[in-house]
């Protein structure tokens, strides 16, 4: 057996002298490569395989997602409305959710939408995460601050 590559890109060809050829290192294009097999009587045969190699298609982009601003509230005002947005640039969200990560105890409405209510804030410092998840499984992340 002699394997040899008639066209196409780089190529690493190993196992070119027997009859499994094993390709590495292939670029996207199209190959041609040529076996040619000898007998024991030194009678020879030869024949041609075409492989195509399609570019790699980029993978999911995690969306970006914004909680928005820092905010203050000043008592006796113990209830405001947050907004969250994001932007997928290769699909569509599938998931949004809203979780108070350190701060008092808060009532919360709405926490698996982009818009989030919450009640009966007490005085002290809040942190919030807004999440975007897309059609692909990523999820994208960002934190706001309330005071």
């Amino acid at each position: 057996y002699k394997w040899v590559k008639v066209s196409g890109p780089s190529a690493v060809m190993a196992g070119d002298t027997t009859a499994t050829l094993s390709l590495t290192e292939l670029e996207a294009g199209s190959y041609t490569f040529k076996v040619t097999v000898t007998d024991n009587e030194g009678a020879t045969a030869s024949d041609e395989v075409n492989v195509k190699v399609n570019a790699a298609t980029p993978g999911n982009q995690v969306p970006v997602a914004n909680a928005g601003r820092d905010r203050t509230l000043t008592l006796p005002v113990n209830s405001i409305n947050l907004s969250g947005q994001a932007f997928d640039a290769d699909g569509r969200f599938v998931a949004f959710r809203w979780e108070k990560v350190s701060g008092p105890s808060v009532t919360m409405a709405g926490q698996n939408s982009a818009n989030v209510r919450l009640t009966d804030l007490v005085e002290g410092e809040y942190v919030f995460r807004f999440s975007a998840t897309d059609n692909g499984g990523a999820t994208g992340t960002d934190e706001m601050t309330l005071t």
